[in-house]
């Protein structure tokens, strides 16, 4: 899906220079499907880079489990208030819509909350003992 949005990203752009330096005015879409598209692939982007292990973590500085410790708080600390206000925050974007094509911005904002909800689960799979 981060591949999918960041090509709907890629095309919504190229579309956009294509007919600003071709026509002189290029439609206003492009910008604003862009922009969703950027905000998709930048979350589930993130959710990729978590689980392949190459997200920024603390240095080892630490021991290794000090340092998943760390982590592990650190992630929660910022995860956890993230899914807790969802709710208050989807409702409020359900009721706003775009202002060029119109569509509820409810469809650009869940990005937040799924994104938030994959990288725990991926923490959990982390954490989980290995066999």
């Amino acid at each position: 899906m981060a591949g999918c949005a960041l090509i709907v990203l890629l095309l919504a752009v190229l579309i956009q220079v294509v007919v600003r330096y071709g026509i002189d005015s290029p439609p206003a879409w492009t910008e604003e499907l862009a922009r969703y598209a950027m905000i998709w692939a930048g979350l589930l982007g993130a959710t990729v880079a978590f689980k392949a292990g190459i997200d920024p973590i603390i240095a080892n500085v630490f021991s290794e489990k000090l340092s998943r410790i760390i982590q592990t708080i650190a992630l929660l600390i910022f995860l956890l208030p993230i899914i807790a206000s969802s709710r208050g925050f989807l409702a409020r974007a359900a009721e706003l819509s775009s202002e060029v094509m119109g569509i509820p911005m409810i469809y650009a904002v869940v990005a937040v909350p799924v994104a938030a909800l994959v990288i725990l689960i991926h923490l959990m799979a982390r954490l989980a003992p290995q066999r």
